[in-house]
């Protein structure tokens, strides 16, 4: 998995709100339209998030999340508090604080999770098995 690279284009809606201290990769290649994104929420490259095809809304990113490399989050969702979204997932479903999702389709593979610490690096190369779930 590729974590570096040039500067690439992105998109973020600008009707998204965006909390103080988000990290959005400058990698790009992000495409960026959820309702909210949380503080302290880290974003790696090569990323989607925005609405499904019936347009029921865009996701809610919660405070202190994880999003990896290559991941589509979309529909009327929440991401809870603390969440870690691991590389290449595709999300369409709510998300309780603290839970690793992983795979596509996306599901829970790990509860309470502390992801304070992959949010101070910016690793990107974090799999299933390297977190233990």
């Amino acid at each position: 998995m590729r974590c570096s690279g040039s500067n690439a284009k992105s998109e973020v809606d600008a009707r998204t709100s965006i909390a103080g201290g988000v990290y959005l990769s400058n990698g790009g290649q992000l495409i960026i339209s959820p309702h909210s994104i949380g503080k302290g929420t880290l974003i790696h490259e090569r990323v989607t998030i925005g609405v499904d095809a019936s347009d029921a809304g865009p996701p809610t990113i919660g405070e202190n999340v994880w999003i990896g490399a290559d991941c589509v989050i979309y529909g009327d969702n929440r991401l809870g508090t603390g969440v870690t979204v691991l590389p290449g997932t595709v999300l369409s479903m709510n998300v309780p604080d603290n839970a690793v999702i992983c795979g596509n389709p996306g599901s829970i593979v790990r509860v309470d999770f502390d992801n304070s610490e992959l949010r101070r690096s910016l690793a990107c190369d974090i799999d299933r098995e390297s977190l233990g779930a």
